[in-house]
């Protein structure tokens, strides 16, 4: 027998770890034009000195504005048929893993730039969320993740017509008279049509074949 048994327990301390997931959500263009695609990238971490991750849940409903053009490792839930309408619908992924400490994996998706008729200049917002992600591949514990954000600013052209007179003054009946009309695109996107008509006041007539236009280079 131990007559002293008051020294007979230790403690031992054991700190369980757990995943630590986060999402950050990237954009291969920041300024695309309309009819534009990019790529949108979400990397998921898992920190230093955690568990492993699994069953990483990942989703990304689209702005109006955006319309999804394809995933290489996505699922794509139509709400709507795309710029048409503004209602794009979401992507879906589920990474298994496991994603191990101290790693990164990456999804994607892309995306096109809707008509100038569905936006304006403002930033779009397009926000990816972690939904969960477990500690084991069955029966663990689930976790919530967080978002994050990317923004594309839509780029457009700004159209300005200067016009000036090129005949003599005074002119005098059946004298002809040349205008000359400039078009300049002053903002920080292509105009990929430009329209410009010009009204002949009255007492004036159009002489035939006079008109000659000279395109930008490029």
């Amino acid at each position: 027998n131990d007559p002293k048994t008051a020294n007979n327990t230790d403690t031992d301390t054991v700190t369980l770890a757990d995943p630590a997931v986060t999402l950050a959500k990237g954009v291969s263009n920041t300024t695309p034009q309309p009819g534009d695609r990019f790529t949108y990238t979400m990397t998921l971490t898992n920190a230093a000195g955690a568990a492993p991750a699994y069953n990483l849940q990942i989703s990304d409903a689209l702005p109006q504005g955006i319309s999804f053009a394809s995933s290489p490792d996505g699922d794509f839930t139509p709400s709507g048929s795309g710029c048409a309408t503004g209602s794009e619908g979401t992507v879906n992924w589920t990474v298994d893993g496991p994603l191990a400490p101290d790693t990164s994996t990456t999804v994607s998706f892309v995306a096109e730039l809707c008509t100038s008729v569905s936006i304006d200049r403002a930033p779009i917002t397009n926000t990816a969320t972690l939904d969960s992600f477990e500690s084991l591949a069955s029966g663990g514990r689930a976790y919530p993740g967080n978002s994050d954000i990317a923004d594309v600013t839509p780029r457009f052209p700004t159209i300005i017509a200067a016009k000036v007179a090129l005949g003599d003054n005074p002119t005098y009946i059946d004298d002809e008279f040349a205008w000359q009309i400039t078009v300049t695109n002053t903002g920080d996107g292509d105009a990929k049509t430009v329209d410009v008509q010009d009204i002949l006041p009255l007492n004036w007539v159009y002489v035939d074949g006079s008109t000659t236009v000279v395109a930008p280079s490029g």
